[in-house]
């Protein structure tokens, strides 16, 4: 069976580390291959390549259609895929139609994201890719229902016309443990005071300027208090000078993209994502499995909360409402081990599980397509 994902990337986003998740699993009963429209190499792609994964690198859209599309034909063509899933939602279009033109047999459409905000004319754009998607994919797929509903159509889903792949991870490795919070706080020198973490690209849709007001409401409540950022982006010099700007630096840290997430996490007091928009952002799935309280914005559906001291809170709040909530919970203490053996966690959110169910699911409809 030989399976081609497309993704915008392999870096250190959710998506990203849930693709590299989902096919190390797989590896032994798929050929699975990989393109990305980033010109640099993602952290991800050396620990794929090195289990032998093909990774391809083909030109944006934006930048050069045509020879995005003629990398792809090539690719498609060369390889003989039995399925092509694309991650890109309704963006994924022109690859899904030349799958479709090579007689790829199954085409998969997959939405990682619900409500971005949107002007007339960029709305009517998405109305229309998304019914040519329709017509060229043989599968649509969403990371969870609200995710699934405003890409597809609520109607689409009710008539179980959309899979919800879940957004997996890991839940070994998520585990908290006190030990490794104090060797994580020593190396940062992070002290004892409440310490606020966020995992996200510097991206508009994650909101870093509001996360930031709200630290600086926080700090004022506990002056030992520190900001953990993990990522990189478009938005990051920009929320570096805001941080001198409001003269907190030495109390924020700008760690880039890192493979240690999971290590990270134990340091942290609460996880604050105050995204605009979002699909279901597994970042806080990984927060939740390490016990973190998180307080996250409404606009993020509550399919990816499963317990513990988390809340969400309307973004037409004050960032002094956010802060004091943000204090509240962060008192929370944490138990050695107690999220991994969570039954929910485990048959939910564990990468084990989803990753046999996606890879039955995947033999299932190759077989049936007669290949």
């Amino acid at each position: 069976m030989r399976i081609l994902q497309i993704s915008p990337e392999l870096d250190g986003g959710g998506v990203d580390r849930l693709l590299y998740d989902y096919s190390i699993r797989m590896r032994d009963q798929a050929d699975i291959d990989f393109v990305v429209m980033s010109k640099t190499e993602g952290i991800l792609e050396g620990p794929l390549a090195e289990h032998d994964f093909a990774i391809y690198h083909i030109p944006q859209m934006r930048e050069d259609l045509a020879g995005h599309k003629k990398c792809l034909r090539d690719i498609i063509r060369k390889n003989k895929y039995d399925i092509v899933h694309d991650h890109r939602g309704y963006r994924g279009y022109f690859a899904l139609k030349i799958a479709d033109n090579e007689g790829v047999p199954v085409r998969i459409a997959h939405s990682h994201i619900a409500s971005i905000p949107e002007t007339a004319a960029q709305q009517a754009v998405r109305t229309l890719f998304t019914g040519l998607v329709k017509r060229r994919a043989t599968n649509l797929f969403a990371c969870g229902r609200l995710a699934a509903s405003w890409m597809w159509g609520q109607r689409t889903l009710d008539n179980n016309g959309v899979r919800i792949m879940t957004n997996a991870i890991d839940t070994s490795k998520f585990a908290f443990d006190s030990k490794t919070r104090r060797e994580v706080r020593d190396e940062f020198s992070l002290g004892d005071g409440l310490v606020v973490g966020n995992v996200a690209r510097f991206a508009d849709q994650k909101n870093h300027r509001y996360l930031i007001e709200i630290f600086n409401e926080m700090q004022k409540m506990d002056s030992r208090a520190k900001l953990v950022l993990v990522g990189r982006g478009e938005r990051e010099d920009e929320m570096r000078s805001l941080v001198d700007d409001l003269g907190i630096h030495d109390k924020v840290l700008f760690l880039g993209v890192r493979d240690d997430v999971p290590r990270l996490l134990n340091a942290m007091d609460v996880f604050v994502m105050p995204s605009l928009y979002e699909g279901l952002p597994v970042t806080v799935v990984e927060a939740q499995a390490n016990g973190l309280p998180v307080i996250a914005s409404s606009t993020i559906t509550d399919e990816v909360f499963f317990g513990g001291p988390s809340e969400q809170l309307d973004l037409g709040l004050s960032a002094c409402e956010w802060a004091r909530k943000a204090v509240e919970v962060g008192g929370s203490r944490r138990e050695n081990g107690a999220f991994s053996v969570n039954p929910t966690l485990l048959e939910q959110y564990g990468i084990d599980q989803a990753a046999a169910r996606q890879l039955a699911w995947y033999e299932n409809v190759v077989k049936n397509c007669g290949h």
